[in-house]
Protein backbone atom coordinates (compact mmCIF):
# COMPACT_ATOMS: atom_id res chain seq x y z
CA UNK A 1 0.00 0.00 0.00
CA UNK A 2 1.49 3.51 -0.87
CA UNK A 3 1.76 6.33 1.56
CA UNK A 4 -1.14 8.55 -0.39
CA UNK A 5 -3.61 5.10 0.46
CA UNK A 6 -2.16 5.12 3.77
CA UNK A 7 -2.72 8.47 4.59
CA UNK A 8 -6.31 8.31 2.85
CA UNK A 9 -6.95 5.56 5.35
CA UNK A 10 -5.74 6.76 8.67
CA UNK A 11 -7.98 10.08 7.51
CA UNK A 12 -10.74 8.05 6.93
CA UNK A 13 -10.24 6.18 10.31
CA UNK A 14 -9.84 9.26 12.57
CA UNK A 15 -12.67 11.12 11.26
CA UNK A 16 -15.12 7.92 11.73
CA UNK A 17 -13.36 7.24 15.39
CA UNK A 18 -13.96 10.66 16.37
CA UNK A 19 -17.46 11.99 16.14
CA UNK A 20 -16.03 15.92 16.65
CA UNK A 21 -14.74 15.27 12.64
CA UNK A 22 -18.20 13.98 11.40
CA UNK A 23 -20.09 16.51 9.57
CA UNK A 24 -21.53 19.61 11.25
CA UNK A 25 -21.88 23.14 10.96
CA UNK A 26 -18.21 24.94 12.41
CA UNK A 27 -19.94 28.18 13.86
CA UNK A 28 -23.66 26.86 15.22
CA UNK A 29 -24.10 29.12 18.06
CA UNK A 30 -23.71 32.15 15.44
CA UNK A 31 -25.68 30.55 12.64
CA UNK A 32 -28.49 30.50 15.91
CA UNK A 33 -27.83 34.09 16.90
CA UNK A 34 -29.15 34.32 13.05
CA UNK A 35 -31.87 32.83 12.98
CA UNK A 36 -32.85 34.88 15.73
CA UNK A 37 -31.89 38.00 14.17
CA UNK A 38 -34.02 36.72 11.33
CA UNK A 39 -36.88 35.99 13.67
CA UNK A 40 -36.41 39.70 15.00
CA UNK A 41 -36.20 41.35 11.91
CA UNK A 42 -39.22 39.46 10.24
CA UNK A 43 -41.37 40.66 13.56
CA UNK A 44 -40.20 44.22 12.16
CA UNK A 45 -42.80 44.01 9.82
CA UNK A 46 -40.88 46.90 7.64
CA UNK A 47 -39.45 46.71 4.17
CA UNK A 48 -35.41 46.58 5.62
CA UNK A 49 -36.84 43.97 8.24
CA UNK A 50 -38.36 41.87 5.64
CA UNK A 51 -35.37 41.54 3.26
CA UNK A 52 -32.73 41.20 6.12
CA UNK A 53 -34.82 37.83 7.39
CA UNK A 54 -34.78 37.03 3.55
CA UNK A 55 -31.11 37.12 3.03
CA UNK A 56 -30.78 35.31 6.13
CA UNK A 57 -33.02 32.71 5.89
CA UNK A 58 -31.41 32.19 2.25
CA UNK A 59 -27.84 32.28 4.14
CA UNK A 60 -28.68 29.66 6.69
CA UNK A 61 -30.58 27.74 3.73
CA UNK A 62 -27.09 27.68 1.99
CA UNK A 63 -25.55 26.44 4.82
CA UNK A 64 -28.13 22.82 5.41
CA UNK A 65 -27.26 22.57 2.06
CA UNK A 66 -23.48 22.03 2.57
CA UNK A 67 -23.96 20.58 5.63
CA UNK A 68 -26.11 17.69 3.61
CA UNK A 69 -23.35 17.82 1.24
CA UNK A 70 -21.28 16.85 3.34
CA UNK A 71 -23.14 14.35 5.59
CA UNK A 72 -23.86 12.18 1.73
CA UNK A 73 -19.89 12.66 0.68
CA UNK A 74 -18.52 11.37 3.90
CA UNK A 75 -21.60 8.17 4.42
CA UNK A 76 -20.08 7.08 0.69
CA UNK A 77 -16.85 7.51 1.68
CA UNK A 78 -17.46 4.81 4.58
CA UNK A 79 -19.23 3.03 2.53
CA UNK A 80 -17.16 2.16 -0.07
CA UNK A 81 -14.10 2.03 2.37
CA UNK A 82 -11.33 0.47 2.21
CA UNK A 83 -11.85 2.32 -1.69
CA UNK A 84 -10.73 5.62 -1.78
CA UNK A 85 -12.83 8.66 -2.74
CA UNK A 86 -12.36 11.90 -2.38
CA UNK A 87 -14.52 15.10 -3.43
CA UNK A 88 -13.52 18.29 -4.95
CA UNK A 89 -13.78 21.06 -2.21
CA UNK A 90 -15.43 23.74 -4.10
CA UNK A 91 -15.25 26.89 -2.42
CA UNK A 92 -17.90 29.88 -2.93
CA UNK A 93 -20.04 27.90 -4.80
CA UNK A 94 -23.57 29.61 -5.51
CA UNK A 95 -26.91 28.43 -4.21
CA UNK A 96 -28.15 26.83 -7.26
CA UNK A 97 -25.10 24.96 -7.85
CA UNK A 98 -25.11 23.30 -4.43
CA UNK A 99 -28.79 22.29 -5.00
CA UNK A 100 -27.96 20.72 -8.36
CA UNK A 101 -24.82 18.97 -6.18
CA UNK A 102 -27.33 17.56 -3.35
CA UNK A 103 -29.43 16.47 -6.01
CA UNK A 104 -27.08 14.56 -8.00
CA UNK A 105 -25.94 13.00 -4.93
CA UNK A 106 -26.99 9.75 -2.86
CA UNK A 107 -30.70 9.55 -1.94
CA UNK A 108 -31.24 9.92 1.86
CA UNK A 109 -34.46 10.66 4.08
CA UNK A 110 -36.67 13.67 3.09
CA UNK A 111 -34.32 14.93 0.02
CA UNK A 112 -36.57 15.58 -2.46
CA UNK A 113 -38.70 17.99 -0.12
CA UNK A 114 -35.40 19.52 1.34
CA UNK A 115 -34.26 20.34 -2.68
CA UNK A 116 -37.92 21.85 -3.03
CA UNK A 117 -38.11 24.23 -0.03
CA UNK A 118 -34.60 25.22 -0.51
CA UNK A 119 -34.93 25.95 -4.43
CA UNK A 120 -38.57 27.57 -3.20
CA UNK A 121 -36.14 30.05 -1.02
CA UNK A 122 -34.11 30.65 -3.67
CA UNK A 123 -36.50 31.16 -6.30
CA UNK A 124 -38.39 33.26 -4.11
CA UNK A 125 -35.40 35.21 -2.92
CA UNK A 126 -34.17 35.62 -6.78
CA UNK A 127 -37.90 37.54 -7.22
CA UNK A 128 -37.99 39.33 -4.40
CA UNK A 129 -34.79 40.93 -4.72
CA UNK A 130 -34.63 41.41 -8.03
CA UNK A 131 -37.83 42.67 -8.27
CA UNK A 132 -38.64 45.03 -5.09
CA UNK A 133 -39.48 47.87 -7.22
CA UNK A 134 -42.05 46.12 -9.37
CA UNK A 135 -44.35 44.95 -6.10
CA UNK A 136 -47.27 46.97 -6.18
CA UNK A 137 -47.47 46.99 -2.42
CA UNK A 138 -45.48 46.20 0.55
CA UNK A 139 -48.60 43.57 1.40
CA UNK A 140 -47.36 41.62 -1.51
CA UNK A 141 -43.61 42.07 -0.07
CA UNK A 142 -44.88 40.77 3.44
CA UNK A 143 -46.98 37.85 1.90
CA UNK A 144 -44.03 36.58 0.12
CA UNK A 145 -41.87 36.22 3.61
CA UNK A 146 -44.15 35.03 5.47
CA UNK A 147 -43.95 32.52 2.75
CA UNK A 148 -40.22 32.41 2.89
CA UNK A 149 -40.07 32.34 6.91
CA UNK A 150 -42.56 28.86 6.87
CA UNK A 151 -40.70 27.34 3.95
CA UNK A 152 -37.43 27.70 6.05
CA UNK A 153 -39.44 26.33 9.19
CA UNK A 154 -40.15 23.28 6.65
CA UNK A 155 -36.47 23.19 5.43
CA UNK A 156 -35.06 23.33 9.01
CA UNK A 157 -37.66 20.11 10.39
CA UNK A 158 -36.57 18.21 7.43
CA UNK A 159 -32.80 18.93 7.35
CA UNK A 160 -33.19 18.14 11.21
CA UNK A 161 -34.39 14.60 10.77
CA UNK A 162 -32.11 14.13 7.67
CA UNK A 163 -29.14 15.17 9.62
CA UNK A 164 -30.02 12.90 12.48
CA UNK A 165 -30.56 9.81 10.20
CA UNK A 166 -27.14 10.57 8.77
CA UNK A 167 -25.46 10.92 12.17
CA UNK A 168 -26.93 7.18 12.94
CA UNK A 169 -25.63 5.64 9.75
CA UNK A 170 -21.90 7.24 10.93
CA UNK A 171 -22.31 5.58 14.59
CA UNK A 172 -23.45 2.08 12.72
CA UNK A 173 -20.10 2.77 10.70
CA UNK A 174 -18.23 3.57 13.63
CA UNK A 175 -19.54 0.18 15.45
CA UNK A 176 -17.65 -1.81 12.31
CA UNK A 177 -14.14 -3.47 13.52
CA UNK A 178 -12.53 -2.43 9.91
CA UNK A 179 -11.72 1.17 11.69
CA UNK A 180 -9.41 -0.51 14.69
CA UNK A 181 -5.50 0.62 14.23
CA UNK A 182 -4.74 -3.05 14.50
CA UNK A 183 -6.34 -3.36 11.26
CA UNK A 184 -4.33 -1.23 8.98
Amino acid sequence: MGLKMLNYHHEISERITNRAKWPNFERSDFLIELNAIAEDSFLHKTIDGYLGALLIYHQLAEEILKLLLEDSQFLIQLRVYPAPIRFPQRRRQMFGNLLDELESTLDFELKPEIIEYARGINDRRIRLVHGLTRESSTENIDKDIRWVKSCFTLLFDCFSNAHHSFLQQFEAEQQRQIWSAESH
